[in-house]
């Protein structure tokens, strides 16, 4: 840590007092001979002259040599010059004059660029530090730079694995950002949460019908400011989500499901019920049939049974397929199962918007 609090404390009084590039560069050059390369051994070449083809040539900063080998280009900048592009591609290309995959760039931080061998993108910037002292990152550039213990292969090994680490983050993120979309995420939660109690025998319905009490949300990547609680109102404890149906009126989870199903069957009036109950099956609701016959329940209504309040039955809510089935559909919706739902409607093309 002290090597890296010491280049901090000496670029820092540049950074405060705004020194010029040239000032800068020839403090930076002091800096690698701080970590072991001899300026007086032609360790540190100060702009030195590349040939690129017949007459036009590439001048880098400082390029670190090793037993005669060159190692490190580096590209330096003012202490407080803000990174642009352009910069970046000048240090990619005395990177590629010099056959480099890896290249330094120092000025209001130090950042390292690597260049994949499977990677036809420019390089990518694997390791930063800014001037702060007591810096894990600055204490890493310290140790990756050390002339005793510096080697190209582990410099380059090193930045391969910060590459492959940035990607999974990268995949991980987006992956994650994806569930935000239609309530998948919380759909998500819902799944495991059910998965997780159904490792033992249980009743089903018994189940759903606790797990409509739980109140699950996903959010990622999104900043929520945080606002006063106060207490709610019997009325505001009550206000649940609506949505419409291509269009319609705004409707609860229940009144969907139900609008859904009936203009299915408007839309095909030769769908019998198995095709209905195929269309919209047990899977979408989880515990208990999404459509079922309203014959069934009311037989089991006679024998003491309550299942028939879990259903839209009223007179004007029981459905007819083409083959004469009169049958009802459930009203056991919350946000678990509900983009279940949402995902099969869309399939049929048709529209829900949250309201």
């Amino acid at each position: 840590m002290n090597k890296w609090n010491d280049i901090v404390l000496t670029l820092r009084e540049l950074k405060d007092i705004g020194v010029d590039e040239s000032v800068y560069q020839k403090r930076i050059e002091e800096q690698f001979k701080f970590l072991g390369w001899s300026i007086a051994g032609g360790c540190v070449e100060s702009k030195p002259i590349l040939p690129e083809g017949n007459s036009k040539s590439l001048v880098p900063d400082i390029v670190l040599k090793k037993n005669g080998e060159r190692v490190l280009a580096v590209e330096v900048k003012e202490p407080n010059n803000h990174l642009k592009a352009r910069q970046e591609i000048q240090l990619f290309s005395y990177m590629r004059q010099l056959e480099l995959r890896v290249g330094l760039y120092i000025g209001e931080k130090w950042q390292l660029y690597y260049n994949a061998p499977d990677d036809k993108e420019n390089p990518h910037p694997v390791l930063t530090a800014t001037l702060t002292p007591d810096l894990e990152d600055g204490t890493r550039f310290c140790e990756l730079l050390t002339y005793e213990n510096f080697s190209l292969e582990s410099l380059e090994s090193f930045c391969s694995k910060q590459l492959h680490r940035q990607r999974y983050r990268n995949s991980l993120h987006e992956a994650l950002s994806l569930l935000n979309e239609d309530d998948k995420g919380t759909t998500l939660l819902f799944d495991l949460l059910r998965r997780k109690l159904m490792e033992k025998e249980v009743f089903e319905d018994i189940l759903d019908d606790e797990l409509q009490l739980v109140k699950l949300s996903y959010e990622f990547g999104k900043v929520t400011k945080l606002k006063p609680t106060k207490v709610k109102s019997p009325t505001e404890k009550k206000k649940l989500i609506k949505y419409s149906l291509n269009g319609g009126p705004a409707m609860f989870m229940t009144k969907i499901a139900l609008e859904a199903v009936r203009q299915y069957v408007k839309r095909n009036p030769t769908a019998t019920f198995a095709e209905i109950e195929e269309r919209f099956p047990k899977s979408l609701i989880g515990g208990r049939a999404m459509v079922r016959k309203y014959s069934e329940l009311r037989d089991l209504m006679e024998a003491g049974s309550k299942e028939i309040n879990r259903y839209s039955a009223s007179p004007n809510e029981i459905l007819t397929s083409a083959d004469n089935v009169e049958f009802v559909v459930c009203t056991q919706w919350h946000a678990g199962n509900f983009p279940r739902l949402v995902k099969t409607l869309k399939e049929l093309k048709w529209i829900v918007k949250r309201v």
